[in-house]
Order: C-alpha cells, then sequence, then structure tokens
C-alpha cells in the first residue's frame, strides 16, 4: 500500500493495527477533501484544546448551518453505535461533508479517537454528544450577547 510510506513516520515499532487504520483512515479523508478544503486547513489553526467530531458537529449546526440539530444528534448517535468496522465506514461521509462547507474538524484528536474506538467507544462516542452539547449551547449563548438588543434599534 503506497499509503503506508505517508503514515509510517507516525507509527512506532510497536504500533498496532487499530492505529494503522485510524492513519490510513483520517489521511484518506484529508486527500479525499476539496482542494478548498485542504487549503483551508493549511491557513486555519486546529480548533483549539480537545476538541472532538462532536464539536466540529455543533459548529456545523450553529455557525455554518449544515444541519439541523436533530439531524446532527441523530449522525452521531448513528455513529456511536458502530464497531470498528462500522466507525471507518460510516465516519467518512460525515467528516467529508463537515470538510466541505469548511466546518474545521481536528485531525489529530480524531486519529486519536479512531485509535483507541475499538476499547473506548463508549467513552469516546459519550465525549462526542457532550461535546456537541456543550458546544451548541456555547456557540448560541455567544451569538445572543454579541447580537444587540433589538429593541434598542428602534
Amino acid at each position: 500500500m503506497l499509503a503506508l510510506r505517508h503514515i509510517e513516520p507516525f507509527l512506532t515499532e510497536h504500533s498496532n493495527e487499530a492505529e494503522e487504520r485510524a492513519f490510513l483512515t483520517v489521511l484518506a479523508m484529508v486527500c479525499a477533501q476539496s482542494p478548498r478544503a485542504r487549503a483551508a486547513d493549511m491557513r486555519e489553526p486546529l480548533l483549539n484544546g480537545r476538541s472532538t467530531l462532536g464539536s466540529s458537529m455543533a459548529h456545523a449546526v450553529v455557525t455554518h448551518k449544515l444541519f439541523s440539530d436533530d439531524l446532527a444528534e441523530h449522525r452521531l448517535i448513528l455513529l456511536a453505535r458502530q464497531n470498528s468496522t462500522g466507525i471507518h465506514r460510516l465516519l467518512p461521509r460525515t467528516v467529508l461533508h463537515l470538510r466541505g462547507s469548511l466546518v474545521p474538524v481536528r485531525w489529530p484528536g480524531l486519529i486519536e479517537d479512531l485509535t483507541t474506538w475499538p476499547i473506548q467507544q463508549r467513552k469516546t462516542s459519550k465525549q462526542w454528544i457532550r461535546d456537541y452539547h456543550r458546544t451548541v449551547n456555547r456557540l448560541r449563548a455567544e451569538r445572543t450577547t454579541t447580537k444587540p438588543d433589538e429593541s434598542e434599534t428602534e
């Protein structure tokens, strides 16, 4: 596999199959992005802290209006229920949809989540869903505090 040449520097000699598969899946998602999205990755800093797919989905809902609240939550729950094979099969479509609208995705965090998925699926999926709700609430609160009071403009 030609892709192994690109991920080999990031793998240790003790890397397991889950880690290798996580790197290959994320590499495929990065390469499948539009040139516009790849250029945005190069220009924009990574999302702050330990943001997860849940945070990205929240930005897609609130900032980019890409999904409805219900659809985003349903998609996260669907992903959360997947075994290792299922998450690697379904996740790329969701991520490419996000990147198509330039919603930021934190690639290193996604690699980490996929690497630990076989043993920490419940923990990771709970974190995604929690981050989704927390980020949605924070972004909506920020929007209401930055909007001028409409009664003052009349």
